[in-house]
């Protein structure tokens, strides 16, 4: 499945194939057709599940790396996939205890939303590697490793902003198939959170557990971009620039206060609370990108 992974392409639906759902799906029609017997769907079902636990296990154990980032929302998004893979097997196991029709439709349903999920995840991770690039310092404009904390011309303590992808994975309006629409690591996550509970695909516990998890990133995010702003105020960085940082603290504060509000309403059953604040998130997010952009745009402006 990894393997296979950047050499797929979407459907007309913006579906991925695999290797997976072909061998599944072959092996439910020819038992559609009476060619082969239940143990042979068995057979392949237990093929792909015992090859999907160890992609499991070999992701666990890379997150003991450090060179590995086991919070990466894409890397996240890939092991959910491997799990929900899991689901769908189990439900179609399931077909020769109830005949139950409705098991082996929903089954193939959770695989397929799951290779979506798992695709994106993949090309997530490639655009980071290809397209990271040096972050600069607000004061100086000195290129730093992404990995700094401090310029090292001025030692002015350096934001977290992340250099956005040219081809994103999900626009912020939710449209997969738009190649210019730009986004966040953060909205990923958080998007196709959302998704996946609306269709009962994720508990409602799950999506507060992963709700948290970008929450208590962009706290961090919020407290590093606040230092900085204060630094260069100290320093008297120009006008533009401390107004870019103060969108960006009031973008970040504003993306925390929507993702309180889905979690709260998840909690009390609110659905029309939790579209609520996604939508809010997803104007947050708008809004940081702007002030991103911004920022960028006046570095730009004082190299020339």
């Amino acid at each position: 499945m990894t393997q296979q992974s950047d050499t797929l392409v979407a459907d007309e639906h913006g579906n991925f194939d695999s290797p997976v759902l072909q061998s599944l799906q072959e092996v439910w029609d020819d038992y559609d057709q009476q060619t082969v017997e239940a143990g042979e769907v068995l057979r392949v079902i237990g093929n792909v599940e015992a090859y999907v636990k160890g992609q499991i296990e070999q992701m666990e154990r890379g997150a003991e790396s450090p060179e590995v980032n086991p919070n990466d929302p894409n890397r996240l998004a890939i092991l959910s996939s491997f799990h929900d893979h899991l689901r769908g097997l189990e439900l179609m196991r399931s077909f020769f205890d109830s005949e139950d029709d409705g098991a082996v439709e929903e089954g193939f349903q959770i695989i397929q939303t799951a290779t979506n999920l798992m695709v994106r995840g993949f090309q997530g991770l490639v655009e980071e590697a290809e397209l990271v690039a040096p972050k600069l310092c607000i004061r100086c404009q000195s290129e730093n490793d992404q990995q700094a904390t401090n310029c090292r011309q001025c030692g002015t303590i350096l934001p977290v902003l992340t250099e956005l992808a040219e081809k994103p994975l999900i626009g912020i309006d939710g449209n997969e198939q738009d190649e210019n629409a730009e986004t966040t690591p953060n909205f990923i996550e958080v998007s196709d959170a959302h998704q996946s509970w609306k269709s009962g695909h994720l508990p409602a516990e799950q999506f507060v557990d992963k709700l948290e998890t970008v929450r208590a990133r962009q706290l961090a995010e919020h407290q590093s971009t606040l230092v900085a702003y204060r630094e260069s105020e100290q320093a008297g960085s120009d006008g533009e620039q401390l107004r870019a940082l103060e969108n960006l603290v009031r973008s970040i504060e504003r993306g925390v206060e929507a993702l309180d509000a889905m979690a709260q309403a998840v909690e009390d059953g609110h659905q029309a609370g939790v579209e609520d604040g996604f939508s809010d998130f997803a104007e947050a997010t708008i809004e940081l990108l702007a002030a991103q952009k911004e920022l960028g745009e006046d570095s730009d402006g004082e190299e020339a």
